[in-house]
């Protein structure tokens, strides 16, 4: 069956052209990139551990005061956020929208 034979080899034939076309492309466009990112995150890492050994006796003695600090400063972020920022609560509904979903939600269910 030659025709047969034909249809398996151009199928096979294709396959290799579009796997070796898939993997030249990852290669040459997508691994590069991971590269990077792999590289700019050990750097990063680096960095940080030289800071760290640089100044791990400046963090040992400061560690209570600047710890304190830290807690007061988020708590005051917390506060400020709480009245800039509008808090999404119910599938972002918020402020009026919510109190008069709310006020029908009680009037059709809530009171019987």
């Amino acid at each position: 069956m030659v025709q047969l034979d034909n249809l398996i080899i151009v199928s096979q034939l294709q396959f290799l052209f579009f796997f070796f076309l898939g993997y030249f492309f990852f290669l040459k466009k997508i691994l590069p990139i991971i590269s990077m990112e792999l590289k700019f995150k050990q750097k990063i890492l680096l960095s940080h551990m030289k800071w760290f050994s640089n100044n791990v006796n400046k963090l040992v003695f400061y560690r209570h005061s600047y710890f304190s600090l830290l807690v007061k400063f988020r708590l005051l972020l917390e506060i400020f956020n709480l009245f800039t920022k509008k808090r999404n609560l119910f599938f972002g509904v918020y402020d009026i929208d919510l109190l008069s979903i709310r006020f029908q939600y009680i009037n059709k269910y809530g009171k019987k």
